[in-house]
């Protein structure tokens, strides 16, 4: 299955790809217990969280990861967070308030009784100076949940158009939000196994505004969760939930591979602040429609300095990968990729990155949390 135009975190810019992403998470159905929806919301991954003071309000001085950050908790319905989620500046952008041109919030919204999560986008092109790679459009989302088992992506919004991630479950909820559980992983929410898991996912690409019929065929992508600790940008260093999803699988039903996939892109979430940063890699003879090539998008990415060094995946027995050592100099961050089965090997260039670990210390606008609340299609809570 194609990716979509971007990706689904960052649908600013319309730049065909392999298959379509990014970005992140709701809590728990209403249907459900309260007491189940409790247990969630301890270990929500993908909504950002606040500092509280000791009489419980909210810290309006301080954002998570800082030290004097007492006590931290999930941002709640209807709450106004005192921070947006920033990436970083070009070496050559001054922007102001000392954030990138990209600024987003993970918030959690209600439709009817059924809440999800909406992390939502906003680009500054009419700042003076700061100029990033999305001025055009100035507004995207993602749409994301987790259940008792995984935290995944349900769709994407942009003025381009909605974009839906369908599983092989819509045969059984065909009407239902859960047609689009479990499509686009992005972190496992039981214990993960020790180091890296990997399978192979089934889902469809749907676009579009309404409930369409469910998919005859599903493509299948080459998936990798594991949890570790990460530092950002910011310099420091959070738990984190990585995932790697590659365009395509290898057809062999023996076990997970990548196959012929050119194309991957990960996720990291945090549970100070959810989606926390976002990376495409491609591989050494990949293409884009204009005539880029992999190594030349490296070369810029890594002339901004907008992004730190990547995870460094580890190898594990019996595992589909080999991972070379990450690289960086002149050429960008690349590395070495082997299928352990078949011996193949291509090196793998990070081509575009953005880390929001950049905490902009300046209020939300109501007008930000309707806008966001607005992009909310119901057919993600029915």
């Amino acid at each position: 299955m194609a990716l979509m135009q971007c990706c689904i975190i960052f649908r600013f810019k319309r730049v065909r790809l392999d298959r379509g992403l990014l970005g992140v998470l709701g809590l728990l159905i209403a249907s459900e217990a309260a007491s189940a929806q409790s247990t969630l919301m301890q270990d929500d991954w993908e909504t950002q969280s606040v500092c509280v003071l000791p009489d419980g309000s909210l810290d309006q001085l301080h954002a998570p990861g800082n030290d004097t950050c007492g006590h931290m908790r999930k941002l709640r319905l209807g709450e106004m967070p005192n921070y947006r989620l920033s990436d970083w500046p070009s070496r050559s952008d001054v922007c102001p308030y000392g954030g990138g041109p990209i600024e987003k919030i993970n918030i959690p919204v209600q439709v009817q009784e059924r809440i999800r999560n909406i992390s939502f986008y906003t680009a500054r092109p009419d700042d003076t100076g700061c100029r990033g790679p999305y001025v055009g459009e100035s507004i995207g989302a993602s749409i994301e949940y987790q259940d008792r088992n995984y935290a995944f992506i349900m769709g994407s919004w942009s003025p381009v158009a909605l974009s839906q991630f369908v599983s092989p479950l819509c045969s059984t909820y065909p009407e239902q939000s859960e047609r689009y559980y479990d499509a686009w992983l992005t972190g496992r929410m039981t214990t993960n196994p020790a180091g890296t898991e990997e399978m192979n996912v089934s889902s469809a690409l749907r676009t579009g505004s309404t409930l369409s019929a469910c998919p005859l065929h599903y493509a299948v992508s080459f998936t990798t969760l594991t949890r570790a600790p990460f530092a950002y940008k910011s310099g420091k260093i959070f738990l984190s939930s990585i995932s790697s999803h590659f365009s395509t699988a290898a057809k062999t039903p023996a076990r997970a591979a990548v196959g012929t996939a050119q194309q991957r892109e990960r996720t990291y979430l945090t549970r100070e602040f959810g989606l926390t940063r976002w990376e495409k890699w491609s591989r050494e003879d990949w293409r884009s429609p204009s005539g880029g090539t992999a190594q030349s998008q490296a070369r810029q990415l890594v002339q901004r300095g907008r992004c730190s060094l990547p995870y460094q995946d580890h190898d594990q027995a019996g595992h589909a990968l080999s991972y070379g050592r990450i690289v960086v100099d002149a050429d960008g961050y690349h590395e070495t990729l082997t299928d352990t089965l078949t011996h193949e090997t291509h090196i793998w260039y990070l081509t575009r990155c953005e880390d929001f670990s950049n905490i902009v210390y300046r209020g939300v606008p109501s007008s930000m949390l309707e806008e966001a609340r607005r992009s909310a299609n119901p057919q993600f809570w029915k």
